[in-house]
Order: structure tokens, then C-alpha cells, then sequence
């Protein structure tokens, strides 16, 4: 018999985070599910401590990949193997809260047309100590129109979509999914990073779609040395690139809503500011002139004087390195 949720845990290289990731889906209130750990061709012990912890668990599946094929394939494989009415997603070195798998079916059971879930989510450090709460940056409730249903759970009476342009609010590891609803609907794997909320807007973008959303925080997301959505230059850019691509194949649409194009073409101003600091920042001065020119028709003739001389002057005072116009660090880049 299929059970009611099907469990995705993307893994490359996690040996130090999975078992911790396993725990916390154990220790949820729920007995009919099935976990499928993707292991992305780990070169560590990752493959030997989910094998072991199958053994003990039947509901544990062990999947690997043919090659590598990076967050958005391991998912995609996970998908395709899934069996549950639902599918969540938890990324192997996160951990869910005791409160996130039951009362989230349990609304869905109660509201049998909804297609989807959403709840909040804390970023912490390795410690536990907390950084930063995903629903208060994108400043969620406030922007979106909604139903309130109960005390913390909501019903959106406009498209999420456009809200997503400028923010990201529904992170994988707090969503939930019916799987028929979900389809042929896959990560688009060309993405790195970023997969995840180009998956999110195109999910939201159907109107057929039926959300609700939880105000309550049911994840915590752990930012480690390895983690790939640390914050630094080399990430701001990885995630600047691929906003930016996203940001292209989008207005190259012709289906595009009108407002969806003026929310694109604002914060490609924004996204694109402080991306020469970060070129800067990685001595990568080529890449930095690159980015000016690229994108300096989207902004004044001041920011272009200015970010061209920082970008010359920095060789020589690397040592202090020289922040972007208008007293952005770039963090806009990387959210």
C-alpha cells in the first residue's frame, strides 16, 4: 500500500549531517511515510550511514544517481520514485522541528482541495543560534493578500507568484505537494543553485494551484563551512549568475504578465549593483569590467564612473576591499 507521504533527502558528501537530518524525520509524528535519500554520487561515508540506518528503518530507501548530477537532479530522481499522495522535501543537512510533518497533513486533510503547503522557516548556525527568519525577511503576510483560516494558517487570494520575483519565501525543505497535482513538473537541473525557487515560482505561477500557507516556523536550515548557500562573494555571484539567467529567460517570454515584467526589470537593477564588489572581492578584475559593462545601461553614469574606478583602484588597495556605490555590500545578490 502507498503511504500517505513520500520523503525526498537530496545527499552529496553529508556523512557529518544525515544522520542528524534521519533523526529529525523519525521523530515525527507520523508513521505512514517512506524516505528516499538521493545520494548524489557521494565520495564520503554517506552511502554507508544511510545503508545502515535502512536496516533498521524499512521506510528508509537508499537511491544513488548514475553521475553526479547536483541538487536539482537528485531531487528530480527522488520525484520520479516517490509513491505517497504527498511528497516533502528536506535537504540532508537540515532538520525539521517536531511540528512540521503531522499538523501539515492534517490541514491538507482538512482542506482536500488544496494542492500545496508552505511553512516558515529559521536559518541557525551549527550552535542552534538563530539568523535569520524566512517569512519576516520576505516580509510575507504583509505583502500578500490572504485569507486567514486559523490562528496561523492562511489561504492566498492572489498569485504568489510575482512576490517571488524579489523574494523567496517558500523554501523546499517547508513544502509539501500533492503528488498528482505535481505532474511532469521537475527541477530544471541546468540550475547550480538556485532550483529551488525557480521551481517554486513556476509552481505558483499555475492556476490551478491552491496554497496554504503556515506561520509557524516547522525547519530549522543549518549554515555550515560547506554549506552551499553560505554567505560569500563566491556565492553572492553563483546565485547573482543565476538569478540573472532566470531574470532573461523570463523576459523573453512573450506570456509574461505586464507586472511581472516591471518587478523583473526593477530588481535586475538591484541584483546587478553590487555584483562588480563581488568580482572585486574574488581579485577577478576581468569578470568585474565584464559586469559594468554588461549592465551599466541599466543604471547611472555615476555608478558606472564609480564602479569602474574602484575596479581599477582595488588592485592596489586589496587589502582593504572597497565596498559598491551607494553603501550596498551586494548581499542583495544572494538571498
Amino acid at each position: 500500500m502507498a503511504p500517505l507521504v513520500s520523503i525526498i533527502v537530496p545527499a552529496y558528501n553529508r556523512e557529518e549531517h544525515i544522520g542528524s537530518t534521519l533523526d529529525s524525520i523519525e521523530a515525527q509524528h507520523v508513521d505512514d511515510y517512506e524516505v528516499l535519500v538521493v545520494d548524489d554520487r557521494s565520495t564520503d561515508r554517506t552511502r554507508q550511514i544511510v545503508t545502515e540506518r535502512t536496516a533498521l528503518n524499512e521506510r528508509i530507501r537508499y537511491l544513488h544517481n548514475d553521475y553526479h548530477q547536483g541538487p536539482g537532479g537528485a531531487r528530480n530522481f527522488g520525484i520520479d520514485n516517490t509513491t505517497g499522495r504527498w511528497i516533502a522535501w528536506l535537504d540532508s543537512d537540515d532538520r525539521w522541528l517536531a511540528n512540521h510533518l503531522e499538523p501539515s497533513l492534517a490541514i491538507l486533510d482538512s482542506y482536500p482541495a488544496a494542492t500545496g503547503i508552505f511553512s516558515n522557516r529559521l536559518t541557525v548556525t551549527e550552535t542552534g543560534k538563530p539568523l535569520r527568519n524566512l517569512f519576516d525577511d520576505a516580509n510575507l503576510l504583509d505583502r500578500v493578500a490572504t485569507e486567514q483560516l486559523d490562528a496561523t494558517l492562511y489561504q492566498p487570494t492572489e498569485s504568489l507568484a510575482p512576490y517571488l520575483l524579489d523574494s523567496f519565501f517558500i523554501q523546499t525543505q517547508c513544502l509539501i505537494v500533492r503528488r498528482d497535482w505535481l505532474g511532469a513538473v521537475r527541477y530544471d537541473e541546468t540550475y547550480p543553485v538556485f532550483q529551488d525557487h525557480e521551481f517554486a515560482y513556476r509552481l505558483t505561477s499555475r492556476e490551478d494551484g491552491i496554497w496554504l500557507i503556515r506561520d509557524e516556523i516547522t525547519a530549522h536550515i543549518v549554515r555550515h563551512n560547506n554549506n552551499l548557500s553560505i554567505d560569500s562573494s563566491r556565492t553572492a555571484i553563483r546565485y547573482g549568475e543565476a538569478t540573472l539567467r532566470w531574470y532573461d529567460s523570463l523576459l523573453a517570454s512573450d506570456s509574461l504578465p505586464d507586472h511581472h515584467r516591471t518587478m523583473i526589470e526593477r530588481e535586475y537593477v538591484r541584483r546587478t549593483r553590487g555584483l562588480p564588489y563581488h568580482w572585486r572581492r574574488v581579485g577577478n578584475y576581468s569578470q568585474a569590467v565584464a559586469a559594468i559593462a554588461s549592465h551599466g545601461q541599466r543604471h547611472s553614469l555615476g555608478w558606472v564612473v564609480s564602479e569602474s574606478l574602484k575596479t581599477w583602484l582595488h588592485p592596489l588597495l586589496r587589502s582593504k576591499p572597497i565596498e559598491p556605490t551607494n553603501g550596498s555590500n551586494g548581499s542583495s545578490v544572494a538571498r
